[in-house]
This record gives structure tokens, C-alpha cells and sequence, in this order.
């Protein structure tokens, strides 16, 4: 392993990470970006916010509980991110929260605790995913200790990829609203 890069909202679990592992290749980042549940003061994740550590691009991302806490607007914000940020040949992995029989595409689950358990469609995931650029490889069923698990890999032409899934707009969340967005 060339590079380990780790980024998280919490300061103090950067700051740790950062005094306790000694690895001169591993390096851990605060990301700045808001969130509903857990930075709700932060800078608005859009699809041309940069990430903390360099232009060096990732060959592997993993995200665990990441988009189980994301609004729409921003789940697509950081598909685009971290298309710009990934090898060509890379590979995404992440966890969701999937519910393919309810009304709407997307479900803040828990309405006095904004994005503590945020479910979606899977087509709507997938069109997500292609208009930031990228294709699902498999989707995994959840298991009694993870959600479902998406793996994906980037579009070859980003710009085809618009052409054929169209405007990556989906709408404004409100916070604390149960219902599709608006």
C-alpha cells in the first residue's frame, strides 16, 4: 500500500488518529462539509468541493454509514467529488440504507433526528450514481451487521454519462421532513 487516506467530520477522532498511528503513509483528514446530524454549521457539500490531502487520485474509496446519514443533494455532491478524486480504473464501495417499496425515492427515517437513518430507492441510487459518473459493478444484500453495500466503478466518458441520465439536480431537502423532497 502505497497511501492510506482517512477523512471524518469529527475533529477529536482525527486528532487522535493523527497522534496514535505512526505510519508515514497513512494521514487522516477533517473534512469541513455540513450534515444535518453531525456538522450542521459546516460548508455546503457541493459537486465541486475538493477533499483535504492532495490531487494524488484514489485507487480504492470505501465508505461505510457515510450516505445512511445524506440528504439527496449531498449524496450526489460527493459521488461527484469523489469521481473527480478516483483513478480511472478505481473502485467505490459504500453502504446505504435501501427501501424499494416505499412512495418516495428518498426517506429521512427519523424525523426529530434529522438523517440519523436516511433510506432510498435503489433506481433512484442509480441514477445518482451514473449522473456523477459512475457504474455500479453489484449490489449486495444487507447482512444482520451492514446495510446494503453498493460497488461501483467510475464511467469511462463523465460527459456521456450527463448526456444519457441527464441534469444531476434532485430537488432541495428540507430537514425534518419525512416525505420525498421537494
Amino acid at each position: 500500500m502505497k497511501a492510506y487516506v482517512g477523512m471524518d467530520i469529527p475533529p477529536k477522532t482525527i486528532q487522535y488518529l493523527n497522534d496514535n498511528v505512526s505510519r508515514p503513509e497513512f494521514k487522516y483528514f477533517a473534512v469541513p462539509f455540513a450534515n444535518a446530524m453531525y456538522n450542521p454549521t459546516g460548508v455546503p457539500l457541493t459537486a465541486d468541493a475538493t477533499l483535504p490531502g492532495g490531487d494524488e487520485p484514489y485507487d480504492l474509496i470505501v465508505m461505510q454509514s457515510v450516505f445512511t446519514h445524506f440528504n439527496p443533494q449531498d449524496f450526489v455532491a460527493l459521488l461527484h467529488v469523489l469521481r473527480r478524486h478516483s483513478a480511472s480504473d478505481a473502485r467505490l464501495f459504500f453502504t446505504c440504507f435501501i427501501d424499494n417499496d416505499m412512495e418516495s425515492d428518498f426517506l429521512d427515517s427519523v424525523p426529530d433526528k434529522p438523517l440519523l437513518m436516511a433510506y432510498y430507492k435503489e433506481s433512484f441510487i442509480r441514477r445518482m450514481l451514473g449522473c456523477a459518473g459512475w457504474t455500479p459493478l453489484a449490489l449486495y444484500a444487507p447482512s444482520n451487521q451492514m446495510q446494503h453495500q453498493f460497488a461501483c466503478t467510475p464511467l469511462p466518458d463523465i460527459e456521456h454519462a450527463v448526456q444519457y441520465f441527464g441534469p444531476c439536480d434532485f430537488g432541495q431537502w428540507e430537514s425534518g421532513r419525512r416525505e420525498r423532497y421537494v
